[in-house]
């Protein structure tokens, strides 16, 4: 008796195995990968409410230093809309959808780079959900506490004094940007970098010192501009003194579909910071499911779907080390 040429099983290999090799083959990280710190998670939503900066070192005087947390005693609420900050797991979905009578006339090769993209989007996924909220940051809350006991927007001129941060204190991770020439962009950078370096901890401390890698992630309008402040050897006939971290440049064109209106702005942050200024809660990775045999879909449609899922969530982390630079 013959064997069906496309059996279930061999059709599960040959669209598993398209996705494993693209998963295996040698790539550039993903966005997600290089600005964001991942964590891992293995519930349904994420409480933030513990996310706050290592003590800094004190004399010993006979007794140990006690650090209470910032938020403690807040109850986080899903949804951000009131104190602490809470972060719910989403699913991200997509399907492919195979011709039961295409598959059995040896026709998978021609679905091949389809299959390859669907891998590619599922595996990158996380670039636009941080993307996005990253393009929302200025409307959008943050884990932050302030004196009044409510969110305070990740983007804030006027963030509040925290722990041991003299009364009065208030610090700001917006710059306001002088333009997009080249000798903007170049000393705007610079003055963004120096927001950085300046930043204080709860204990009133640089908390960003020792970082040395340095991203700026911007609108691909302003590519060449970018490219010639940060890496060019002259400047408008003068030497580029450059800067003394390491400046890695991220054009990013979702940025001119979120933040059409303002396409000059960008975002300068720290890249080797072990807690960074995005988050990706990874709860599960990309997952393959086949809806095939058995299903209404092969008997009736004649169609065989593999259902592709990621779980997971963007969340923001300390706006201590990123910064947006806002031009008009």
């Amino acid at each position: 008796m013959a064997q069906p040429v496309s059996a279930p099983q061999q059709l599960r290999k040959d669209v598993r195995g398209e996705f494993i090799e693209a998963e295996m083959v040698e790539r550039s990280p993903f966005l997600f990968e290089k600005i964001a710190t991942i964590i891992p998670s293995t519930s349904d939503k994420e409480n933030f409410s513990y996310l706050q900066h290592a003590a800094s070192m004190e004399k010993f005087l006979g007794e140990m230093p006690i650090h209470t947390l910032v938020d403690e005693g807040v109850t986080a609420r899903s949804g951000n809309t009131g104190p602490g900050y809470e972060v719910v797991n989403n699913t991200y979905a997509g399907a492919l959808v195979f011709k039961r009578d295409d598959l059995a006339d040896a026709k998978l090769t021609g679905f091949r780079q389809r299959i390859q993209d669907q891998a590619a989007a599922a595996f990158g996924f996380p670039d636009e959900e941080l993307v996005t909220l990253l393009a929302a940051g200025e409307s959008t809350y943050c884990y932050l506490v302030n004196a009044a006991g409510s969110l305070e927007y990740f983007f804030s001129a006027t963030h509040a004094v925290r722990g041991k941060q003299p009364a009065g204190y208030t610090w700001s991770n917006l710059y306001s940007g002088t333009g997009t020439s080249v000798a903007q962009i170049s000393a705007d950078i610079g003055g963004a970098i120096g927001y950085l370096y300046n930043m204080r901890n709860d204990a009133n401390r640089p908390c960003n010192r020792y970082f040395r890698q340095i991203f700026v992630l911007y609108n691909p309008v302003h590519d060449a501009n970018m490219r010639t402040a940060v890496l060019a050897a002259v400047i408008s006939q003068t030497s580029n003194v450059g800067f003394t971290p390491s400046v890695t440049l991220i054009p990013e064109p979702l940025l001119s579909v979120l933040d059409g209106s303002n396409p000059n702005d960008y975002y300068v942050g720290i890249l080797d910071a072990p807690m960074r200024g995005l988050i990706w809660v990874e709860r599960e990775g990309v997952q393959l499911e086949e809806i095939g045999e058995g299903s209404e879909m092969w008997t009736n449609l004649r169609q065989v779907e593999y259902a592709v899922t990621r779980r997971g969530a963007p969340a923001f982390g300390f706006p201590e080390r990123l910064i947006k630079v806002n031009n008009a």
